[in-house]
């Protein structure tokens, strides 16, 4: 008979020389400083979270209170993002973003282009035509940015100064002087 209907003010006990006596107030913390705690006076206590108690300052994480946990900061690399392919974005919990450019990202199979990855523009492949040095003298050895290396032969570059003699180039045997077609003495 001293129960007051408010489940807040605690169990209120009937003695039999004082009679009613107030019950102890609940006390409704859970501990988590991400929790609104609270008392309603016909169900009791309730912890709701409150996410927003929870921000971290760094823009990359996720923050969220967790009824058990407390606030939970979680990091998302994807947050970092910073558009360029070759870039290693990661969300540090305690320092935020960054992104590693890194070479290695950016190959594109081709064997005589240099492969780089810069943080501002991203890949970029430029072309070493010493890497497609066949060895022949008289060929012209190009890279290609897309086809990789070509060669191309050039016969001009076998002129020995002898007027009467053929002269070629192949791109297999370097340069060729041919007097089969004229009398001379070479």
């Amino acid at each position: 008979g001293c129960s007051d209907g408010d489940f807040c003010n605690g169990e209120e006990v009937c003695e039999a020389e004082t009679g009613c006596q107030v019950g102890l107030v609940l006390d409704c913390s859970d501990g988590l400083n991400c929790t609104i705690d609270d008392c309603d006076p016909l169900v009791g206590c309730s912890n709701a979270p409150d996410d927003t108690q929870c921000g971290d300052g760094v823009l990359c994480t996720t923050d969220t209170c967790d009824g058990l946990l407390g606030c939970v900061n979680l990091v998302d690399d994807e947050a970092c993002s910073d558009g360029l392919g070759c870039t290693v974005d990661v969300c540090d919990a305690i320092t935020g973003c960054s992104s590693t450019p890194s070479s290695a990202l950016c190959n594109d199979g081709i064997f005589c282009t240099i492969d780089a990855c810069s943080a501002v523009t991203g890949c970029s492949h430029t072309t070493d035509d010493s890497a497609c040095d066949d060895g022949i003298g008289c060929t012209v050895d190009d890279c290609g940015v897309q086809s990789g290396c070509l060669y191309s032969t050039e016969s001009a570059l076998c002129d020995d100064g002898i007027d009467c003699t053929l002269d070629s180039c192949s791109a297999v045997s370097d340069c060729v002087h041919d007097t089969s077609s004229c009398n001379c003495l070479v």
